[in-house]
């Protein structure tokens, strides 16, 4: 009834608010004269206008992989009492969307008085900090423009696990979560997600090749897809260092290193690694799979080909030094699984709570990826 369509927020957000005209149609009209005693005049009803059916609308959502999703987001957002877990999956061949879970979710059947974001896909609009997922595009820039090898070593900051790096009057503190003694090399560097040795690995690069890398990778494009509200990412640009007396590189350069200053959709960290998973490009993500306007109107958008953002023998390179990560370095909890995985975690700090928001970036199989899933 409409009373009801007035007290529901379905279909006020999100995609169905969006696709509203297409699946909802236009209803028809029927044209009919009377007398003035009310006896029908004409002897059949005359269209004046024909129904238009609405269209269905088919996700590239995969049900029973959204439902794993919110299956585990549900059980560890509620041993770890977290705020809020979010996972997104995509199709390494595709770009497709399989799931965009988030939990707590909440029924769309409320009342027009309560806030509609609670339906909001976090997935897709929230933005969150990286942390040490963002080291191996930084790496992976350095291998693309030949200006680091992966067997170059690094001073992590030795027994101590902590380094103040200097720039004029500034300084800035890096400290390590475990202190290691010895140099390590680019790829240790990643395997063991350092931080000193991944600023070091940075300010050597310079952070015009770290931007360089951000606008290969499109991070702060707009995310084309057809939902309303995608966030693009957010971070530290030429423009406001430049501009602003009191702001100094140095700091730039230690949060880029640790993945702070950045900020990114849990979709917009999935996509990054999906040329790593791949041969090196990155093809658009994607939401819808077909629109259908009756048995013979179908309808499949038309995607740009996959862009091209490294070379395939620097993927290989890193999914080779990812697969490392989780076989001895800090993803380890993705072993021994039935089938083989490449990752990066990170742990960023949360400044407002002191709380940490633990992320990961991960594909699998390691030899054959076929998919990409993040978690935040």
């Amino acid at each position: 009834s409409e009373h009801d369509a007035e007290e529901r927020i379905a279909g006020r957000t999100g995609f169905e608010l969006m696709a509203e005209g297409g699946l909802s149609g236009r209803p028809g009209f029927l044209r009919a004269e009377r007398d003035s005693a009310g006896r029908r005049l004409m002897p059949e009803w005359a269209v004046q206008e024909k129904i238009v059916r609405g269209g269905d609308v088919v996700l590239t959502l995969d049900a029973e992989i959204q439902d794993i999703c919110m299956d585990a987001l549900s059980r560890s957002v509620t041993e770890r009492k977290a705020e809020r877990g979010i996972a997104v999956v995509l199709d390494v061949r595709t770009g497709d969307i399989l799931a965009a879970a988030s939990y707590p979710t909440a029924s769309p059947d409320l009342s027009a008085g309560e806030s509609a974001r609670h339906l909001n896909a976090f997935a897709i609009m929230d933005l969150y900090e990286p942390g040490s997922v963002i080291k191996p595009i930084i790496v992976s820039w350095g291998l693309e423009t030949r200006r680091l090898r992966l067997d170059a070593s690094w001073d992590c900051g030795g027994g101590d696990g902590a380094h103040h790096f200097v720039n004029g009057r500034h300084r800035r503190l890096v400290r390590e979560y475990r202190a290691n003694p010895g140099a390590l090399t680019t790829e240790q560097v990643v395997i063991k997600s350092r931080n000193i040795g991944s600023v070091r690995i940075l300010m050597d690069l310079g952070l015009e090749a770290v931007w360089e890398a951000f606008g290969s990778y499109e991070l702060a494009g707009q995310i084309k897809l057809a939902y309303p509200y995608t966030e693009r990412a957010r971070y530290t640009t030429p423009g406001m260092v430049a501009n602003n007396p009191s702001y100094n590189a140095l700091d730039t350069a230690c949060s880029f290193g640790q993945g702070y200053e950045i900020m990114l959709s849990p979709l917009g960290m999935a996509r990054m690694y999906l040329p790593f998973a791949r041969d090196g490009s990155m093809p658009q993500v994607s939401l819808v799979k077909e629109i259908i306007r009756g048995p013979k109107r179908v309808t499949r958008p038309t995607l740009p080909s996959p862009r091209r953002v490294v070379g395939e023998d620097v993927a290989q390179q890193m999914r080779q030094v990812l697969t490392r990560v989780v076989e001895e370095g800090t993803g380890k909890v993705l072993r021994g699984m039935d089938w083989s995985a490449a990752a990066k975690t990170g742990t960023p700090k949360v400044t407002r709570t002191g709380h940490y928001n633990p992320v990961v970036c991960t594909f699998a199989p390691a030899s054959k990826p076929e998919i990409v899933v993040s978690v935040v």
